[in-house]
């Protein structure tokens, strides 16, 4: 989206390079860590704020949208599901260190784990506050 936001600039030519066999950087299927062992090195979503994609989406004028709508996602670890994110627009809207912890799913923490994260809640709760700040 990047190179395709440059291309509309006046006088600007864009070539994209990639040499990888497979596109898309690390956040793509197929990532291995270096140890071998397959990997998800980072999200598959797009969300408001990524206007570029949006626009970009919209003058290809494809026949069927590609992106499906916002989902939960999920945490796992060797010990296999730890936590689960709702889709925060759907929650009721606090600061966003409060949305956190008030509706994630820790799956496996204790009470007292929970207990502990409560001063960083309060701090991200203090400093983030205002409509742009919260989830």
């Amino acid at each position: 989206a990047t190179a395709w936001s440059l291309s509309k600039a006046p006088n600007v030519d864009v070539t994209l390079v990639d040499a990888a066999p497979v596109p898309g950087g690390v956040v793509r299927d197929g990532f291995e860590t270096l140890q071998g062992r397959p990997a998800e090195a980072g999200q598959h979503g797009f969300w408001a704020e990524y206007w570029n994609i949006y626009e970009l989406l919209d003058e290809l004028k494809l026949e069927d949208d590609p992106l499906t709508g916002y989902a939960q996602q999920g945490q796992y670890s060797p010990r296999g599901l730890e936590a689960v994110w709702p889709v925060y627009r759907d929650q009721q809207r606090l600061p966003t260190g409060l949305a956190q912890a008030a509706y994630t799913k820790f799956l496996k923490l204790s009470p007292f784990d929970l207990l502990t994260a409560a001063p960083l809640v309060a701090a991200f709760s203090e400093f983030l506050d205002g409509d742009d700040k919260t989830a």
